[in-house]
């Protein structure tokens, strides 16, 4: 049934508005628990933004945990990458190494059989009494993996190579080849290895004689070998190793054994101050934007409109979580010592990162930078009186204190083993994590006071419509009998 609406018709009361005036001023009282929902979800997007900017942070000081190995990254050369190519990690340290030659390359083994066939699908051996197997083995000892192919007298050679690819993925690989033209086919059997070096990549088949004795793949089949990467060093001699890319030779190096050759190839490991410097670089902004963010999103600016005035709160102004976080951040930056006795580097200060007491300004005049943001000084010179010094200054004096400064700070700050200040706040259920359930929480709780209070003024326009539906009726009762006895009266005084 359609809500009926009454107009106020017998009382001559517009009812419709008075209602809506009293349910209005009921809902007033709904506004400050929509803004404080309101409040919390932006607030809640904010610590979002600050855990994904903490984590940004993270990623780019890990690289400086002790776990991680060398803080201070270095750089490999060769004297002739076409024949050795060479790459470092933080581990290596800082050495010249000669390979006098390089003799052999590690590479897979490929089989193949003289036997042609005008058909890939029909059988081979037509006149078998009974199925065989070929077998086919790559690798030798423990690493070697063995296929069993049954043949028999419908077998094709398709299938064969079916049966060999189901068995050997990742060590082998058969192959149907055409020899001949699209005219006149001549299909042969390839097969070839996966696996380089002598032990995982040694490649044989045995054909049974039974096989052979039917006239096929009879003449032993043209192999080229799986071989090992040689090669000599000075002062190791002869290596061998099952791949051309050799790792764990010499600690933090790899080598890429690219060709044979009796040329002496030297590789040096050097400090690679240019791509250190970028990564300092790097957490520095990350930190730097942590700041800037929280910075804008904590303003609480004050607006005079007329003779009122209000203030506006940013979305993380109510909350300290932020600030703490970058509290303790910078704590640990300027607390932590390298500890490296009678070393001139011991801070943070010491390798040129130090605070901006004041924000940048851009071109325009305007200012791009809060104070409290880190500030690195890469090249430009210090004095011993300031302790202000570059990092390439610091790089001069003490390369190992400046490591193990970068290991420390690192350690602090992200560090499980650790229990890196950083991860108090990012980690599941973590600072930022249960601020943002409080959100949730209270915003639960509000949100059940807005359904109640909404059942309420439901109930209550239902009551008032009621109300004013059995007040219309009454005053029309009462006009409609006023209306008689007027005019009964009205009866009366004609007749006399």
């Amino acid at each position: 049934m359609p809500a009926i609406s009454f107009s106020g018709i017998a009382s001559g009361l517009d009812t419709q508005s008075i209602i809506k005036s009293l349910l209005d001023a009921r809902k007033i009282g709904l506004r400050p628990l929509e803004s404080k929902i309101d409040q919390n979800d932006k607030e809640t997007a904010a610590y979002d933004e600050i855990k994904s900017k903490l984590k940004k942070f993270q990623d780019a000081v890990k690289d400086f945990q002790t776990a991680s190995g060398a803080a201070i990254q270095k750089k490999a050369t060769s004297s002739n990458t076409e024949i050795v190519g060479v790459t470092a990690s933080t581990g290596a340290q800082a050495s010249s190494t000669t390979i006098t030659s390089v003799t052999s390359l590690a590479k897979a083994a490929t089989l193949s059989f003289a036997d042609r066939f005008t058909a890939d699908d029909q059988p081979i051996a037509a006149g078998l009494a009974a199925p065989v197997d070929i077998t086919v083995t790559v690798g030798i000892g423990g690493a070697a993996r063995t296929a069993t192919v049954s043949v028999s007298s419908t077998t094709t050679l398709s299938q064969i190579v079916a049966g060999i690819n189901d068995q050997m993925s990742g060590y082998a690989v058969a192959s149907v080849v055409n020899t001949g033209t699209i005219a006149a086919p001549q299909y042969g059997l390839l097969i070839n290895g996966q696996k380089t070096g002598v032990q995982d990549g040694s490649l044989s088949v045995i054909v049974p004689p039974e096989l052979q004795a039917q006239g096929f793949f009879a003449a032993p089949p043209s192999l080229d070998q799986a071989t090992d990467a040689v090669f000599n060093v000075q002062g190791l001699g002869e290596i061998r190793r099952a791949t051309n890319s050799v790792s764990g030779l010499i600690p933090g190096l790899t080598f890429d054994i690219k060709k044979i050759s009796e040329e002496d190839v030297l590789v040096n490991v050097t400090t690679d101050k240019e791509r250190t410097s970028q990564k300092i670089q790097a957490f520095i902004d990350a930190f730097n934007d942590l700041v800037t963010y929280s910075r804008a999103n904590s303003e609480v600016k004050r607006v005079v409109v007329g003779e009122n005035a209000g203030n506006i709160f940013g979305t993380l102004a109510r909350s300290t979580v932020d600030e703490r976080a970058i509290a303790e951040i910078k704590g640990v930056i300027s607390s932590t010592f390298s500890g490296v006795d009678g070393s001139y580097v011991q801070t943070a200060a010491d390798i040129g990162i130090s605070i901006e007491a004041k924000g940048s300004t851009s071109a325009s005049g305007e200012t791009t930078a809060f104070g409290g943001t880190y500030k690195f000084n890469r090249a430009e010179r210090g004095t011993d009186a300031n302790k202000k010094w570059s990092f390439e200054e610091a790089m001069e004096r003490d390369p190992a204190a400046v490591e193990k400064l970068l290991n420390r700070i690192a350690d602090n700050l992200t560090s499980e083993a650790s229990n890196g200040v950083t991860l108090v706040y990012t980690r599941l259920n973590g600072l930022i994590d249960n601020s943002k359930s409080a959100n949730e929480e209270e915003n639960k709780t509000h949100q059940d006071r807005i359904e109640r209070l909404n059942r309420s003024i439901a109930a209550q326009e239902a009551t008032l419509k009621k109300v004013f539906t059995n007040l219309e009726t009454t005053i029309g009762r009462l006009n409609s009998g006023s209306a008689a006895l007027t005019s009964v009266l009205q009866g009366l005084q004609t007749r006399r």
